[in-house]
């Protein structure tokens, strides 16, 4: 065999051998490579879950903080449902809601929008979603969970049916007080001036109305009733305002 051809495939030997050696040397040495798993607590069901029937909810914001509706006592809201991976009617859903935002902010009204998709709608997913619409992260609350946990506060306290990406194009106008005080299909033009009214009008009550006091005792006192008869489960009417013949959930484009 040629000589120089016995020199080169040595070499190319030694340098193979080599390699190997370095590769195995910094397998051994070298820290493992770990892949940490994305943080999915947020998707656990909220201890205050084992209401009968809900009305006050805990989720998780953008900012991965916990967000309780009672800290919205004191103030109006405007509470709607979405999805961020929806390329049309939650966007322009929410540019509405933006809308409603520059005009009422300043009159201290706070809105609340409530994933139906949590397992992609991650605090991280709603934090860069959300920036494309606003930077205030004090009035305007984009809002994470357990799903089956959103369904029943779409169910309970809103009175509005919901499933996975799915939902109602309507906004819910809660009062000073928690109360539910009326659903507006927010592409009807009909419906969104009434909604502006009726906004303006919960702004400026400095006392909730007895019709309401008088509505949640009733309530409260038939939950004990269900209660006491081991029937708790059973469904309550709709509140006032909220208008149980409207069409169901809307499915939107995936």
């Amino acid at each position: 065999m040629n000589r120089v051809l016995v020199f080169w495939i040595a070499l190319l030997l030694v340098f193979s051998g080599a390699t190997v050696l370095v590769i195995s040397w910094r397998l051994l040495n070298e820290d493992a490579i770990v892949v940490e798993k994305i943080d999915q607590r947020y998707l656990e069901t909220p201890t205050d879950s084992d209401q009968k029937w809900m009305q006050d909810f805990t989720l998780t914001r953008r900012n991965e903080e916990p967000f309780h509706s009672q800290q919205l006592q004191g103030k109006v809201w405007v509470a709607s449902f979405f999805f961020s991976a929806c390329p049309t009617v939650c966007r322009t859903q929410n540019e509405r809601v933006k809308l409603l935002h520059s005009d009422f902010v300043s009159e201290d009204v706070s809105f609340v929008a409530i994933t139906c998709d949590p397992e992609n709608d991650s605090p991280a997913t709603l934090a860069s979603y959300a920036s494309q619409f606003t930077d205030d992260r004090e009035n305007w609350f984009f809002l994470t969970g357990n799903f089956d946990y959103i369904r029943r506060i779409a169910a309970e306290k809103f009175q509005m049916a919901l499933g996975l990406k799915t939902h109602k194009e309507h906004f819910s106008i809660v009062d000073k007080w928690g109360n539910v005080r009326g659903a507006y299909h927010w592409n009807n033009p009909e419906e969104w001036l009434a909604m502006r009214r009726q906004i303006k009008h919960l702004v400026d009550e400095t006392q909730e109305p007895a019709e309401w006091v008088e509505r949640r005792q009733k309530q409260q006192e038939s939950m004990a009733q269900l209660q006491e008869n081991g029937t708790a489960e059973e469904p309550r009417p709709p509140a006032a305002g909220i208008d149980p013949s409207a069409p169901s959930s809307v499915p939107e484009a995936p």
